[in-house]
C-alpha cells in the first residue's frame, strides 16, 4: 500500500530463498504493534525457517517498540502451526477482527474447481486484507 513501511527478513539456504516474513508497525489500542503480513516458505525445513524468519522480524521490531504482534491466520494451514510454535495465541473476542467475507466467482466450467472452493485450500494473511 503507498506510504506505508514495511520491514522484511528472509531465511536463505545454498543462496535461494526459502522463507520470508514481513511486518509493519502500527498503533492498535494505543499500543504500537507488529502486524506479521506476510509469512512463507517452501523446500526442506521451511518450517524451522518460517518460525526463524518470524521470531528475527518479531524480535527487531520489539527493540524497536513495538509491544505486541498480530498476525490473520486460517487455522490449518501450516503457517497457522509455525505461529503458534512461536507463540501466537488467539485473542479475546473482543479484540478479534470483523467477519472477513470472501466471495467467489467460479468463471465458465472448470474441470477441478471444486478444491478452489474450499476454505481450508486457502491460505490468506493481513498482507491480502491491506489493501482492501
Amino acid at each position: 500500500v503507498p506510504g506505508r513501511s514495511y520491514r522484511a527478513w528472509g531465511a536463505y539456504r545454498d543462496g535461494a530463498l526459502v522463507a520470508y516474513a514481513v511486518f509493519r508497525l502500527t498503533p492498535f489500542r494505543g499500543l504500537e504493534s507488529g502486524m506479521v503480513m506476510d509469512l512463507a516458505g517452501a523446500g526442506e525445513g521451511w518450517a524451522d525457517a518460517e518460525l526463524a524468519v518470524l521470531n528475527a522480524g518479531a524480535d527487531a521490531l520489539a527493540a524497536e517498540g513495538a509491544a505486541a504482534f498480530f498476525a490473520f491466520m486460517v487455522p490449518g494451514a501450516g503457517e497457522h502451526a509455525v505461529l503458534r510454535r512461536a507463540g501466537y495465541r488467539r485473542p479475546p473476542d473482543r479484540l478479534m477482527p470483523q467477519p472477513f467475507p470472501l466471495l467467489v466467482l467460479p468463471w465458465g466450467e472448470h474441470e477441478g474447481l471444486a478444491p478452489a472452493l474450499r476454505l481450508e485450500d486457502w491460505y490468506f494473511t493481513i498482507g491480502d486484507y491491506d489493501v482492501f
